[in-house]
């Protein structure tokens, strides 16, 4: 394959890419596992806006059309309206509905970015969606875990934004007393057990430290800011 990025995302030596697709010869029988989906905005926070700075034009595969609708598919080979008013993504000659096609050039992971701008154009907004990784790549360490207004990132050792890992199944919460911030005190207690080291998603632990669950669970306090893992370490007692 002569792009880069898409021997980049199918090199199967990879573990910490995010698709497993598991076949057995002979049976038509097929299995789809892929880690969990993520949806921010351009202005949703700083951080976003720093992954999103990062990201590159790159041309679709297939992995991007797990990430739009089946009728928006054609969307990611058409212009935006700014590129061409007559694209077939166009609405009313300055509206626009388009897709365009990116990719992570530090994780290789495919990204659709969405465009919605109204016929008068006082209603525009860029959506970027993806798919989070099973961890960080070869060689590099978690380094600090950040709790943002609506997302969970990591820092790696290197100083690079990546989304926190996790299966569709398993989403995080914090400042309730639901599931999402058991998953995310799980999650939490392997990176300072590993010491940043091992950052895929939890599939299942013992149930969490009573401190930290009771911290993640506390509606009375602002959890948002960047924690490295001795701070992260210091919640567990």
């Amino acid at each position: 394959m002569s792009d880069p990025y898409e021997s980049y995302v199918f090199d199967h030596s990879r573990g910490w890419m995010s698709l497993d697709i598991y076949y057995e010869p002979g049976l038509n029988v097929a299995t789809l596992h892929h880690t969990g989906h993520i949806s921010v905005k351009q202005g949703d926070s700083r951080y976003a806006d720093t992954w999103i700075d990062r990201l590159q034009d790159c041309k679709p595969i297939a992995l991007h059309t797990f990430l739009v609708e089946d009728e928006k598919i054609p969307a990611l080979f058409q212009p935006c309206v700014y590129d061409d008013r007559d694209s077939p993504s166009a609405v009313g000659g300055s509206g626009c509905l388009c897709r365009k096609s990116m990719a992570d050039p530090i994780t290789g992971l495919p990204v659709v970015r969405e465009h919605y701008r109204t016929r008068s154009g006082n209603i525009e907004s860029w959506t970027y969606k993806t798919i989070t990784s099973r961890g960080l790549p070869e060689g590099r360490t978690v380094r600090s875990l950040i709790v943002d207004k609506h997302e969970f990132w990591m820092r790696d050792d290197e100083s690079e934004l990546h989304f926190l890992p996790r299966t569709d199944s398993s989403g995080y919460g914090i400042g309730y007393g639901g599931g999402g911030p058991y998953a995310l005190c799980q999650m939490i207690e392997q990176l300072v057990e590993s010491d940043g080291a091992n950052s895929t998603p939890v599939r299942w632990r013992d149930k969490p430290n009573g401190a930290l669950l009771a911290w993640a669970r506390n509606d009375e306090i602002s959890h948002q800011g960047e924690y490295t893992i001795k701070e992260l370490r210091s919640l567990i007692r």
